[in-house]
């Protein structure tokens, strides 16, 4: 390495000093600055905020910064974090008293989340940071954030499409717990708003209402109530329940399928046409002669007077129709007579044809019995 000149080391030395007196100039003002930032800043001077000259280059990126988002100022002094994209939402928003009586509503979002993507706004939603106090802001703080609704099941079979109060699917025969909370902490007749409603009301609750259906547990029967209805005065001159729920045996027969479809399918079809011109009829409950063979006369009860007074079915429904001629028909049937005449016969039939079965049952087991005794 050749040797520098003199002329050389005379210029390296007046750099170097002029560096160095730099350096300990801008050291000397750095000092200056610091103390009179941690004046400014110390507890009770008003200033509490972040250091915003701190340099933080040196830590390396943040994460926010790592995937996209920034921060910024907007007019109220508000530091916001601005996202890439948000999602979407369709739907009105409405005011909802927020502060509970302690300052104004604030705005909500009433409607189910569209769950679209949409450009980056400038409005903070859900997932924007606000970093200031509340008290600065002077105008009212809109956030749309919406939750999508909660499904609500049946608490029967747990199916999706419908409540307690639309179920058919029972493997006891029966609707267990709480219709108006659709639960099965209580029995409905234990429920508060059951216990608000008069005789008549139960009474269309529990037997108009589950008509073709299977019946509703309670702790008191619905042909209790039913009983009750036509046996006390104040529910006189009331509409008298013509049609009635299933018994537990044929609901646990179309439970398991022995009723032409599955059960999948009737609750399918029920839900999708709320008829029950699409659910099997069960031929042992179709007249009140048979909620008193099935249930009155097994307890032991007599039959209500009240029905006794009521018009009978010929009575009520033959019409008596004169031709141009002035003649009258009297030979022609009337139409209910006919249908309810063909319904005791089909009843009968099904219950002659559930005996015969019973009864080939019993010769098999009794068959079977013997060749084990064998």
């Amino acid at each position: 390495m050749p040797k520098k000149t003199l002329r050389q080391k005379e210029l390296a030395r007046k750099g170097f000093e002029e560096r160095e007196a730099k350096r300990q100039q801008n050291q000397g003002r750095g000092s200056g600055q610091v103390q009179e930032q941690n004046q400014q800043s110390g507890a009770g001077h008003g200033n509490m905020s972040r250091n915003k000259n701190r340099n933080f280059s040196g830590i390396g990126p943040s994460l926010p910064s790592k995937h996209g988002i920034r921060k910024r100022e907007n007019d109220s002094g508000m530091s916001i974090v601005d996202s890439m994209q948000r999602r979407n939402w369709d739907g009105e928003i409405g005011l909802a008293n927020t502060s509970y009586g302690r300052g104004p509503q604030n705005c909500i979002v009433t409607s189910a989340h569209t769950n679209k993507l949409e450009a980056r706004t400038d409005r903070p939603d859900g997932n924007q940071i606000i970093t200031t106090p509340q008290a600065a802001l002077d105008t009212r703080q809109v956030i749309p954030t919406a939750e999508t609704a909660r499904p609500v099941f049946c608490a029967e079979c747990g199916g999706s499409t419908h409540t307690m109060k639309d179920c058919i699917t029972t493997v006891t025969g029966g609707i267990r717990g709480c219709i108006f909370c659709n639960n099965q902490n209580h029995v409905t007749d234990h429920c508060r708003q059951f216990t608000c409603l008069n005789l008549g009301e139960r009474v269309k609750l529990l037997v108009t209402d589950r008509a073709g259906k299977p019946p509703i547990f309670t702790d008191t029967a619905w042909w209790v109530y039913l009983y009750r209805f036509l046996t006390v005065r104040h529910t006189m001159g009331q509409l008298i329940p013509d049609k009635f729920p299933w018994t537990m045996d044929f609901a646990r027969e179309v439970y398991r399928g022995t009723r032409g479809k599955s059960i999948k399918e009737y609750q399918s079809d029920f839900d999708r046409t709320q008829s029950v011109g699409v659910l099997p009829r069960d031929w042992r409950m179709q007249s009140m002669n048979d909620v008193f063979t099935n249930f009155w006369d097994k307890e032991g009860k007599v039959w209500p007077e009240r029905l006794d007074e009521l018009p009978s079915l010929t009575d009520a429904n033959t019409e008596r129709t004169t031709s141009a001629q002035g003649t009258v028909n009297v030979d022609e049937p009337a139409t209910a007579e006919v249908q309810r005449l063909r319904e005791t016969v089909i009843r009968q039939a099904v219950q002659i044809g559930e005996k015969d079965r019973e009864i080939e049952r019993l010769k098999k087991e009794n068959e079977d019995l013997k060749r084990m005794l064998a």
